[in-house]
């Protein structure tokens, strides 16, 4: 038999019209749930907003600030807290991974001060984080720039050609003057002796130094005050490090 096009047959027998709201008993399974009722649309264009229900989701926050209570270590201010912080310390350098983070300065900022003297973990940590320096900038909310990053330093591998007078001279004694010239910067690596010819052989000596501290420049005047010794410095090679 065959239904009319404008009718549905409900729960009952009961026909609904299509123009007809459909009604909760005409869904015996949603009847099942007796609070549930159909949320109702807010007119576009109003306005304003719908005060959320308690317990209702909110995805405007993506996770939870860090802070040292929600780290589990309660309050930084007592000696439970500092206790809590203490063990945790026994092995680690740091709150999270092997290098400071953003952890670690929420858990300083909320202690008080330097842990006593029998929490050695928590105080070596705490030393340690008081040790960088700390800034804060704005950007947008207060934002905490965390540790300064280390400046790179250039460095060279030169290596260098000293030159003795003669066959004569005593060229362990020459490369031991060489390497008494010490200075920041400047570390000297492996050496030998090269054949020049006529019997004589010139000590051929490698150097790492800081560019900032060190010049070639200043290891030929240095190099070449030995003049018992050293008739001439030249630079063999010279490449950045």
């Amino acid at each position: 038999m065959a239904v009319p096009a404008d009718s549905v047959t409900g729960a009952g027998g009961r026909k609904a019209r299509r123009d007809e709201k459909p009604r909760l008993d005409n869904f015996p399974s949603l009847a099942l749930f007796g609070n549930f009722r159909q949320p109702e649309r807010e007119p576009r264009g109003s306005g304003e907003r719908r005060p959320r229900a308690p317990g209702a989701l909110s995805l405007r926050r993506c996770g939870p600030p860090v802070t040292a209570d929600a780290m589990g270590f309660g309050d930084l201010r007592t000696p439970a807290g500092l206790q809590v912080l203490n063990d945790y310390l026994a092995d680690k350098s740091y709150i999270e991974g092997y290098v400071p983070s953003q952890a670690d300065v929420a858990v300083f900022e909320a202690v008080s001060g330097p842990p006593p003297a029998d929490l050695f973990h928590a105080l070596r940590w705490y030393n340690h984080i008081k040790s960088y320096e700390k800034e804060k900038a704005s950007k947008g909310n207060a934002f905490l720039t965390l540790f300064p990053e280390p400046a790179v330093v250039a460095k060279s591998s030169i290596l260098l050609d000293v030159k003795p007078w003669d066959d004569e001279t005593d060229m362990a004694k020459l490369e031991e003057c060489v390497r008494s010239i010490q200075a920041d910067g400047l570390v000297w690596g492996s050496s030998k002796l090269v054949p020049v010819g006529y019997g004589i052989k010139k000590l051929q000596i490698q150097c790492v130094v800081e560019d900032d501290k060190v010049g070639t420049d200043m290891l030929e005047e240095q190099i070449t005050a030995f003049e018992d010794y050293v008739q001439s410095m030249d630079v063999a090679a010279f490449n950045k490090i």
